[in-house]
């Protein structure tokens, strides 16, 4: 007696047209997109509590930090001090020291155009605690100097940002930024 197939068609699962070939409609396409992004949102969302809480630099922060503003890569295992992506076999990975190098914390800033400056400002109690503030400056042939003052999504400017020490507070500004952009970018109506 032969089994009863229990092979998924298109007309059972409309997701189900990439398995048979077929291709995702606008809406689908749109949709499948938002969760996608909800999801990073949540991640961001997990990695900034993390952040803030943290007391000093940390490999695993560092480590999930890069998988959340590098797209395409998954880090698997760590030995020693390198990481294994093997996702797409790239094997050995150095993981920047997001949280405990102010130089590889200032890689996490949204990127600078030539109409849109991006900047950081942190201070350095002497507890060791840490203080940041993003600045931003948008093309403006009306103002002095052509710059004029703008807003940096997520950092308005006050409060600052605070961790534990200066990198851990600027990665924590830069995350929030990269977060208010992500998430104004799901927000955005769909056709």
């Amino acid at each position: 007696m032969k089994e009863p197939s229990t092979q998924t068609t298109p007309e059972d699962d409309p997701y189900s047209e990439l398995l048979w070939g077929g291709d995702f409609d606008d809406r689908q396409e749109a949709e499948l997109e938002r969760k996608n992004q909800q999801a990073q949102t949540t991640q961001y969302a997990d990695v900034l509590a993390r952040l803030e809480s943290a007391t000093a630099a940390s490999d695993d922060l560092d480590a999930d930090i890069m998988v959340l503003t590098t797209p395409g890569i998954g880090l698997h295992w760590r030995n020693g001090d390198w990481w294994y992506d093997c996702s797409v076999g790239r094997g050995k990975v150095a993981v920047s020291a997001y949280t405990g190098s102010i130089d590889a914390a200032l890689l996490l800033l949204p990127k600078s155009t030539d109409t849109v400056k991006i900047g950081a400002t942190v201070w350095v109690y002497p507890n060791g605690r840490g203080e940041a503030r993003l600045w931003c400056r948008v093309k403006d042939d009306d103002a002095e100097g052509g710059w004029a003052a703008g807003n940096v999504p997520g950092n308005p400017g006050l409060p600052a940002n605070t961790g534990a020490t200066p990198a851990i507070a600027l990665c924590i500004a830069a995350l929030k930024a990269r977060q208010a952009e992500l998430e104004s970018v799901s927000n955005e109506p769909t056709v």
